[in-house]
């Protein structure tokens, strides 16, 4: 009942905004973002349609040169308190593709999947925005990356197997302040 209630109340709020100004504002977030990881020296926005005619959603998906996706996120999180999501999305072939992953790498990861094993699989990393995002959001993920791209992560991490996941282990400085994150959508 409560999903249905929530449901509601989003349906009110969105008609009340009007959808043309909504898709207006997540239009204007999306160019922005993209302007913003253009840069970042050693991101590679991934996407099977490229140009600037192209009608884009609030949702870009990324890679960092010599930093993991899962490990990125975790950078993100941790130091910066600026949530994305990374993997594949459920969208496995895709984000295959989209990577240029050769058949065999993809058969060879399945085949140990299938048998158990937890290999460190290929991924990118989605940063979202939607309504309560701003600006200053958009700014702030893309000051992060370049300072990531710049010097690497200023805390340690751990690489947990099992969930192709990682920690922050320690940290050098201090955890920043607690500030709105990027809404991580599905």
């Amino acid at each position: 009942m409560p999903g249905v209630v929530a449901l509601g109340a989003a349906c009110r709020a969105l008609s009340a905004l009007g959808m043309d100004a909504v898709a207006a504002h997540e239009r204007r977030l999306a160019a922005r973002l993209r302007a913003g990881l253009a840069t970042v020296p050693g991101v590679e926005l991934l996407g099977l349609w490229s140009g600037e005619r192209i009608d884009r959603v609030g949702v870009a998906t990324f890679d960092l040169r010599g930093i993991r996706d899962p490990h990125l996120a975790a950078i993100l999180s941790a130091e910066h308190a600026i949530g994305v999501r990374h993997g594949c999305f459920c969208a496995h072939p895709l984000i295959s593709k989209l990577l240029g992953l050769p058949d065999g790498e993809v058969a060879r990861l399945g085949g140990q999947l299938r048998a158990g094993l937890h290999p460190p699989l290929p991924g990118a990393v989605r940063a979202s925005m939607g309504l309560g995002t701003t600006p200053a959001d958009i700014d702030r993920l893309s000051a992060a990356l370049r300072a990531i791209a710049g010097s690497g992560p200023s805390w340690s991490y751990r690489y947990v197997t099992e969930y192709d996941e990682y920690e922050p282990l320690s940290r050098s400085r201090g955890a920043p302040a607690a500030r709105p994150a990027l809404a991580p959508h599905s």
